[in-house]
């Protein structure tokens, strides 16, 4: 049936970045979510902000109370940068994690973040914006 999913990121790598974001799709059974979504983070070391667009589709991997679980993440990221212009980058991640499954019906989703974020860099007064290096963070959401 249908599902939501909201998620605060915290990104520990390279860039200290911080994320909400939403997503709504279907939940095909036991095993398997299709969404889509967006969001909205702020890469302190950049001082810029940024919305991804994305899809997101989640496998859960068994039918457990506590089951691991496959999240992607793929689409693009408008970077919105005070000073050089505003840019898009892509957006790839891999989110592998643990649901766990709520009494009410619910479900909070605990993981980690590997991927491609926005990062821009500034050399001589040039802007390179790129979709980012591998990078990793924590998420902890709510499915309802």
């Amino acid at each position: 049936g249908f599902q939501q999913m909201v998620e605060a990121s915290l990104m520990v790598t390279d860039d200290m970045a911080t994320e909400i974001s939403y997503s709504a799709g279907y939940r095909f059974g036991n095993c398997f979510y299709l969404g889509g979504g967006t969001g909205i983070g702020y890469s302190f070391w950049t001082e810029s902000a940024y919305v991804p667009v994305f899809v997101n589709p989640v496998f859960y991997l068994s039918d457990r109370r506590v089951t691991p679980t496959v999240g992607l993440r793929l689409g693009a990221c408008a970077v919105l940068e005070k000073h050089y212009g505003d840019s898009i980058v892509a957006l790839v991640e891999v989110r592998p994690g643990i649901s766990v499954h709520l009494n009410n019906g619910n479900d909070v989703n605990i993981g980690i973040t590997l991927g491609s974020r926005p990062d821009v860099y500034f050399d001589d007064m040039h802007r390179t914006v790129s979709g980012g290096i591998i990078e990793g963070g924590l998420s902890v959401g709510f499915s309802f």
